[in-house]
């Protein structure tokens, strides 16, 4: 009776392993089934970045361009407004001119 018994004892000790072995497995699948969703994020938020470095590159170039192009558009300004004054200093000097030979 003792002997049975024993191996009574035995399969019930191996029945309570078997439980806490399946437990474990749960909890290992559940362990990687969050690592497989924590991967996906980190795959889609990589993508995200890398969508957000292109566009700032993007974003870099056209800022430089338009650096660019207001450099030119002010210098191109300032040869206008020089022109303008020489004009009118030639205008004014001309109307001078002639008043001059007007009343003399």
């Amino acid at each position: 009776m003792s002997e049975m018994n024993s191996l009574a004892n035995q399969i019930s000790e191996v029945k309570e392993d078997m439980r806490e072995i399946r437990a474990s497995m749960s909890k290992i699948a559940d362990a990687v089934t969050r690592l497989a969703v924590l991967e996906s994020q980190n795959t889609a938020n990589a993508q995200r970045m890398e969508n957000l470095e292109t566009r700032q590159a993007a974003v870099e170039k056209e800022s430089a361009e338009t650096r660019l192009s207001l450099i030119r558009t002010t210098a191109q300004l300032s040869g206008a407004m020089t022109t303008i004054k020489v004009l009118w200093g030639v205008i004014g000097s001309t109307a001078l001119t002639i008043l001059i030979k007007l009343f003399t």
